[in-house]
């Protein structure tokens, strides 16, 4: 009978999870998170109890392997947000362990290829974000945007933007997962939330935004405009967080 392991959604419960595959001497027929288990017939359940103790012996082990880099994009392929992301990374780590530093390259395995695949689709999505995430001022000077990703990638937008603003307190909104990174006196908190009231803009604000606008019309060449270049090099799915395309202001 299959065995189905199911977390609490958690990096560290699923690290936890890799460790009790050990303990219990298992290969998991699947891995679940709680909120999206379903009972499947002929199979048993472990729910797996998180325990931080056990996740950061996985993670040293990880790291001791294949460096930090290598430890990172398994973080990175977590917060993917794709559908079967526990069980590729379950066997990924495994796969370590057996084959050490060398299963990185292990392409022609269906877990290495997708947790590589999963990795760069959450950093591409964080790349693109550094460059159309748009600020506005509030009444008491903190920068404020919002943006809907894919992926969970609000963590690499934080520590970016926490260096590039130094010292000017920001918070950054992620829609999509109801996460907002806030930023003051150079500490960088994230936390989620259940609802969330946007903040009153600072009263120049939309005088900013309108002329920001109105360069960004002018300069345009109605000739050499490309819709689907444009497209190509910012994908639409960012337009209306971003105000020059919005049409908002």
């Amino acid at each position: 009978m299959e065995t189905v392991y199911v977390y609490d959604g958690s990096f560290e419960g699923l690290l936890t999870a890799v460790f009790d595959t050990y303990v219990r001497k298992e290969e998991p027929f699947c891995v679940s998170e709680s909120n999206n288990f379903q009972l499947l017939l002929d199979t048993l359940v472990y729910n797996v109890v998180t325990d931080d103790e056990k996740a950061e012996r996985v993670i040293n082990k990880v790291t001791e392997v294949v460096g930090k880099y290598g430890a990172l994009t398994i973080y990175r392929a977590f917060l993917s947000r794709e559908q079967g992301r526990a069980k590729a990374i379950l066997y990924y780590i495994r796969l370590l362990m057996k084959m050490g530093k060398e299963a990185e390259r292990f392409l022609g395995n269906e877990h290495v290829m997708n947790v590589m695949e999963m990795a760069r689709k959450t950093g591409n999505e964080a790349h693109l974000l550094k460059g159309f995430l748009r600020f506005g001022s509030l009444s008491d000077g903190t920068f404020y945007a919002e943006f809907s990703p894919k992926t969970d990638c609000i963590i690499f937008l934080g520590e970016h933007f926490k260096r590039r603003l130094s010292g000017v307190p920001f918070i950054i909104n992620d829609l999509t997962n109801k996460k907002a990174a806030l930023c003051k006196d150079g500490k960088l908190d994230i936390f989620p939330y259940e609802s969330f009231e946007k903040p009153q803009y600072d009263a120049s604000e939309k005088d900013f935004q309108k002329m920001w606008k109105d360069f960004y019309d002018t300069v345009a060449v109605e000739g050499r405009e490309n819709e689907r270049c444009r497209m190509t090099h910012m994908p639409k799915r960012f337009w209306k967080h971003i105000i020059e395309v919005s049409g908002e202001v």
